[in-house]
């Protein structure tokens, strides 16, 4: 750390430096106290000749030698503090204490590119969302009376650089503008466009009016956060609001970037796999999937209506009363529109219909969670409990159309000398034959099966799903996209991905899921008190815009893929309206995919006679 050398080749100075160390290794530090430590340093040379381990000639030049102490680390190619202490965890898991001393090199699935955008998009993310809900004040306040540059400096080291938010200290304002202190003699300006967004904090709601002197938001002594605009520094804050990004492989599981938080060094609550959270209307597409399975289709039609359902809370009778986020009703709609409008009543009574303990048999095929979920009818709303990296691993198994893919980031471990100690061999969808999979038994038997590079290493993935129903699924859910809650993801300009926006209750959760054939991402921000975010917070407002910035440079260089419609199902012309099958008659018919055998009755006509029996077709 200090000298970047082995022990062996320490300078005498340097060994005395080290050795004076351990009393207070704080105090003697040889980089933030050099000259208490150079007295230090030369105690312990006094002591080592006053005791005849070293010559007079030895301790005087060593007495003399200058201090060379400074930061040696390894040269970090990307920020990963969440994914690298779950590396620690992991091995710790597996060596015990041994693993601090056994010289490990672990290679990870991390994509240097892509975690580097993903702490850019999530970052972005929460810090414009403590923009829209106003400043909270200084992080500190200092009285700078008799105070020096030094004190200065002291102060900020207090305060580390999190997230890109470097630490300055207010030494004057004014009117029009303020000098900062910002540590190492560096000094910056702020006018009134670096401030004019922070109007005061009153809640999720509400904030105060905006500043018109820079000395309203800025004064002598606060310790404030500055954030870089290309050539201008602007007030910024360290965000309360946190967040996580997973994204992943549907092939294999792997995970190319994730991140737990806005900065591992300022909360290292790991919220991508540590927080379990209500994924709300992001966890839908679990809930039509088993409809599709019972034998609903993307053209039943359902009515969007109030709904009152008795429940108990508590051993307590109560009425439980729905509602959409709008507030407003569609009346009749069909499932494929249900979804991409995230109707919530739509939901719930199209698992009435479903059956819970049916949708909970087909959701547990998804595999994502262990957790039990609830066994009632608010299951349709997303208030189960996931995690970020539980709820995507379902949303892999829809975007790779059936198999059960499982998350993981450990690629190889090996010793100090290089020798191979573990491979993950992940699990692979591919339909059999999977031609292209080299299997840790061939590899047994075929070492040289690795080399191989147009093979990917692997067991094959078991199928949870069929098919046709994956398909379906995606089908609607690029209807999120195309005209729905997620049709800001529009400006990707690409017709290959689908999705999901979720909300839960006030607020309290905001989500994104989304993917095309070969990446899954998600995205949820919220507190962690549970507080709510605002009334227009939502998964679409509030993590779709993460979502956006982070694919854009995920699928940069990827050409567009659609998926392959399998060959039992079939497209028909139906009635928007009815769902029903398209008659002559039938004004402004859309085409629907349907299974052979679920394909609806053709309309009688556009308009029934009056006095005429409509079949009843809304639930």
């Amino acid at each position: 750390i200090y000298y970047g050398v082995d022990v062996g080749d320490l300078t005498l100075a340097q060994i005395a430096m080290m050795a004076g160390l351990y009393k207070a290794p704080s105090k003697y530090n040889p980089i933030a106290n050099p000259q208490r430590a150079k007295l230090r340093r030369n105690y312990v040379l006094r002591r080592m000749y006053e005791k005849g381990y070293i010559t007079r000639d030895a301790f005087r030049q060593a007495a003399n030698a200058p201090l060379t102490a400074r930061v040696h680390a390894a040269k970090v190619d990307v920020e990963a503090g969440y994914v690298a202490e779950m590396v620690r965890a992991y091995l710790y898991q597996q060596y015990g204490d041994d693993v601090y001393s056994m010289g490990l090199k672990v290679t990870t699935t991390i994509n240097t590119p892509l975690q580097q955008e993903a702490n850019l998009a999530l970052r972005k993310a929460l810090i414009d969302y403590d923009y829209r809900h106003g400043y909270r004040g200084p992080e500190a306040t200092y009285d700078l009376a008799g105070k020096k540059t030094a004190d200065y400096d002291h102060f900020i080291e207090n305060h580390p650089t999190f997230g890109g938010l470097r630490s300055a200290l207010v030494i004057d304002s004014d009117a029009r503008s303020a000098t900062l202190y910002l540590g190492d003699g560096e000094v910056a300006d702020l006018d009134l466009k670096a401030v004019r967004w922070a109007r005061p904090y009153i809640d999720e709601d509400n904030r105060g009016p905006r500043p018109k002197r820079v000395g309203d938001v800025l004064k002598p002594g606060d310790l404030v956060r500055l954030a870089r605009d290309e050539d201008r520094w602007r007030l910024s804050q360290l965000p309360e609001v946190g967040g996580a990004l997973v994204s992943i492989s549907a092939i294999d599981g792997r995970i190319f970037a994730l991140i737990g938080g806005f900065d591992y060094y300022y909360s290292r609550f790991n919220r991508a796999t540590q927080a379990v959270r209500q994924p709300g209307s992001n966890f839908k597409p679990f809930v039509y999937s088993a409809a599709l399975a019972k034998g609903f289709t993307p053209a039943s039609i359902f009515n969007d209506a109030p709904i009152v359902h008795e429940t108990e809370i508590n051993g307590e009778e109560r009425l439980w009363r729905p509602d959409n986020y709008s507030g407003k009703f569609q009346g009749p709609t069909r499932l494929r529109m249900a979804l991409a409008h995230s109707k919530n009543l739509v939901s719930i009574r199209l698992l009435q219909k479903v059956g819970v303990h049916y949708a909970l048999r087909h959701i547990r095929k998804f595999e994502m969670t262990k957790r039990p979920l609830p066994a009632d009818l608010s299951l349709a709303l997303g208030t189960g409990s996931l995690t970020p990296l539980e709820l995507i691993s379902g949303y892999a198994v829809i975007a790779n159309q059936g198999y059960r893919v499982e998350p993981w980031f450990i690629s190889k471990i090996e010793d100090r000398d290089g020798a191979l100690l573990y491979r993950h061999a992940p699990f692979v969808a591919c339909d059999a034959p999977c031609e292209n999979l080299v299997t840790p038994e061939m590899v047994k038997l075929h070492p040289e099966a690795l080399e191989n590079t147009n093979k990917i290493y692997g067991r094959p993935a078991r199928r949870v799903l069929d098919r046709d129903n994956m398909f379906q699924m995606v089908s609607m859910m690029k209807d999120v996209i195309r005209v729905g809650t997620g049709r800001k993801a529009r400006v990707l300009h690409r017709n290959d991905l689908a999705g999901k926006t979720g909300t839960t209750n006030d607020q309290r959760d905001a989500w994104f899921s989304g993917f095309n054939r070969e990446i899954v991402t998600t995205v949820w921000i919220g507190f962690d008190q549970h507080k709510p975010l605002g009334k227009r917070e939502t998964g679409g407002h509030l993590a779709l815009p993460a979502w956006i910035d982070y694919m854009r440079a995920a699928l940069r260089d990827s050409p567009q893929r659609p998926w392959k419609m399998p060959k039992d199902l079939v497209t028909v012309k139906i009635d928007p309206e009815t769902g029903l099958r398209a008659g002559p008659d039938t004004r402004n018919p859309v085409f629907e995919i349907f299974r052979p055998n679920h394909v609806p009755p053709e309309a009688a006509a556009s308009v029934a006679p009056m006095g005429a029996e409509v079949p009843e077709q809304i639930f």
